[in-house]
């Protein structure tokens, strides 16, 4: 995910391949690891590390935008061409 952006921009199998990509453009921002074919909610709520304590935690608004800390993630800032 860009550093501007409001979306992601690509996804990869494999944390090298995603760092390659990032290296071959020069790009800056994040890659983060998401579950595959279960949300990052869901993962959350089953490995007990977000658990839902009000109605707005169940709203479509907050499970489209969640996102975990523990979720592993790397920031990418691009490499100083000087």
């Amino acid at each position: 995910m860009g550093a501007q952006a409001r979306q992601s921009a690509a996804v990869f199998t494999t944390l090298e391949a995603g760092e390659a990509w990032v290296r071959q453009h020069s790009l800056e921002g994040m890659l983060t690891w998401y579950p595959l074919d279960l949300s990052a909610y869901d993962w959350a709520v089953e490995r007990g590390s977000f658990r839902p304590t009000t109605p707005h935690h169940r709203s479509a608004a907050f499970l489209a935008s969640f996102s975990s800390a523990l979720q592993p993630h790397h920031h990418y800032e691009p490499e100083d061409e000087g």
